[in-house]
């Protein structure tokens, strides 16, 4: 019975997006917080998907979040350096570029 389980396990997870180590690894020295955390997820799975990116009240409303949490989860990754906002093109979604993130944490594994 257990090897059945673990079948449909496997199938209904199947459709998964996957997480960098490196900031796993050093999330507290990193400083990020749980809620940029999700946020960082959400999009990475949205640009992942190829969707075009929510405004910030429906990400809010995705996430259990006001629209005001969003802009402030955005502002704060952005004054940690972890996070740059730009416009992809007009009448679009903005793209949120988390290299800086990364780079934040290369540095700490590698220094």
């Amino acid at each position: 019975m257990s090897g059945q389980f673990l079948v449909q396990f496997d199938i209904g997870y199947a459709d998964t997006i996957s997480v960098p180590k490196l900031i796993l690894k050093n999330f507290k020295e990193i400083g990020i917080k749980p809620n940029e955390w999700s946020f960082y997820c959400l999009i990475s799975y949205l640009q992942a998907d190829g969707q075009e990116i929510p405004s910030q009240p429906e990400l809010g409303a995705m996430m259990g979040l006001s629209e005001r949490q969003i802009k402030n989860i955005i502002a704060d990754l952005k004054n940690k350096d972890m996070l740059t906002v730009k416009r992809a093109r007009k009448g679009s979604g903005p793209v949120y570029d988390f290299d800086p993130l990364f780079r934040k944490a290369i540095d700490i594994e590698y220094s």
